[in-house]
């Protein structure tokens, strides 16, 4: 654990200390006087940092035992606050401690009503605080942190009576079922222990006389009374403090006590103070004095560093968001790198590749050209497959003619008609054999025209057949050329 300023408020003076790791160090005493106050307010100065636990050794401590019925929420807090206005009116310090609740009836919840009644000599040292905005996030009174010590007596003795010295004197505190019940503080002007010893039984029978009077007991009972004192004081203690029929003493060792609570500046005699102070950091009780207007500056000082917190807590997730997203990218840019790298050895052995075929026969444009108008045919309603079927059955029976091409086209209306333009040529010999040109073409157009849904125009030979004309070419672009050339037009009907 890291330090801690605590604060020890007795009648005459404050004592102030700084507790670390089960180590307790007094830094300074301040007298209750104007100069001591004035001391007290640099040492406030000097330490504006810290967070300050008070404790309070004062004799004016009233208790009231009160029954509610069990209500819950903001009607509790309701009741509570009327009820300490009703028993300690005007009380700045007040605290309703819960004893649990009845088993039987309507089960009621019992309540201990505590309050420092006179706190005239606590408010100089709390205003003067108040004024250097010291962070005070506690106030306790020695009964609140006594009943740390009493869970094992408890077992032995449901209602016993704990005897603690302090600073401020002889501190009785009766407990009931590990519960406090009520607490008297008596002041004690000497340091001689036989007369403290003596003060010890003599208020242990005065508390006896009181719990029967309140019917808390009954006569013939023996009160438990537990003392804690120095191991090396025990004896004299216990030779003033005997046990009698209606008080049975048991003395604890203050050294054991201590460090069992893990205490490692031991107490050099039988006052409690550093156990008690101890107490306030390791084993803090709920239940404490302060109010809001008390802990502003400390419940402040709680929200900046939750606020604080809270901001670091994002900047760490946005870095973390960012560094997330900052790794994303560098996966993917070295991902978008490696693809790249990966196009251009693909391009690179596709042109190797590419470079290793033999040459096309034609250029890629005609080839392009080529595939679109087998795409436009594909399209097409009519298939010109049966004519090109029906000329290549024609030219097995004449393979003398050779085809140049053939334009093919559609031609929609009623039903669908195929014509085809054929463009061929006749054999070097028959070029001087008009009569041969004519029967070959004749019997090639014949042989087209097999089928009765076909037929077959000559659109061209390679003379003028007709009469009154001479026999010649009439084909310019044959001019200079012997193979003798015709055309025809094949429609068929489907």
């Amino acid at each position: 654990m890291g330090q801690h300023r605590l604060l020890l408020i007795a009648a005459d003076r404050l004592s102030a200390y700084c507790w670390h790791s089960g180590r307790l160090v007094c830094e300074a005493e301040f007298a209750a006087e104007p100069q001591g106050f004035q001391s007290f307010v640099a040492y406030l100065g000097q330490h504006r940092r810290n967070t300050f636990r008070l404790l309070s050794l004062f004799a004016e401590e009233g208790y009231q035992r009160e029954d509610i019925p069990c209500v819950k929420g903001r009607d509790r807090h309701a009741l509570l606050a009327r009820k300490l206005h009703q028993h300690y009116y005007g009380a700045r310090l007040a605290l309703a401690l819960s004893l649990g609740r009845e088993t039987t009836g309507r089960r009621d919840e019992k309540l201990l009503l505590t309050a420092l009644n006179s706190p005239e000599q606590l408010e100089p040292w709390l205003d003067l605080m108040t004024k250097a905005e010291a962070r005070i996030s506690a106030l306790y009174t020695l009964p609140l942190l006594a009943g740390a010590l009493a869970a094992n007596t408890a077992k032995a003795a449901p209602l016993f009576l704990l005897l603690t010295l302090s600073v401020g004197g002889i501190h009785q505190t009766l407990f009931e079922n590990a519960r406090l019940r009520f607490s008297r503080l008596t002041p004690v002007a000497t340091d001689n222990l036989e007369k403290i010893a003596t003060a010890c039984a003599t208020e242990s029978a005065r508390i006896y006389q009181y719990l029967v009077s309140q019917r808390v007991m009954t006569h013939g009972d023996a009160l438990a009374t537990l003392v804690l004192v120095h191991p090396g004081q025990i004896a004299q203690f216990r030779s003033h403090c005997k046990d009698t029929e209606e008080i049975r003493f048991i003395f604890a060792d203050l050294l054991a006590e201590s460090k069992k609570h893990g205490l490692k500046t031991l107490p050099s005699d039988s006052r409690s103070d550093a156990l008690f102070l101890h107490l306030m950091v390791r084993k803090p009780p709920h239940a404490q004095f302060a109010d809001a207007a008390l802990r502003r500056f400390h419940l402040l000082e709680r929200a900046r560093l939750a606020l604080r917190s809270t901001g670091m807590a994002i900047f760490l997730a946005a870095l973390l968001i960012a560094g997330k997203e900052s790794h994303d990218y560098a996966a993917l840019r070295e991902e978008a790198l490696q693809m790249r790298l990966q196009i251009e050895d693909q391009r690179k052995r596709y042109e190797t590749a590419l470079r290793s075929m033999p040459p096309l026969p034609t250029g890629i444009a005609r080839l392009r050209a080529l595939v679109g108008r087998y795409d436009q045919l594909e399209q097409y309603p009519v298939s010109p497959e049966p004519m090109f079927r029906r000329i290549s059955r024609a030219l097995e029976n004449a393979p003398d003619i050779s085809i140049d091409r053939i334009d093919w086209q559609s031609v929609q209306g009623a039903g669908a008609t195929v014509v085809a333009d054929l463009h061929a040529r006749l054999p070097l010999a028959l070029v001087r054999n008009q009569r041969a040109q004519l029967a070959a073409i004749d019997s090639f157009r014949t042989e087209l025209a097999r089928d009765p849904t076909v037929s077959v125009q000559r659109t061209r030979m390679p003379f003028e057949i007709e009469s009154g004309k001479l026999w010649k070419s009439d084909d310019a672009e044959d001019s200079g050329s012997d193979t003798p050339r015709f055309s025809l037009r094949i429609a068929e009907q489907r």
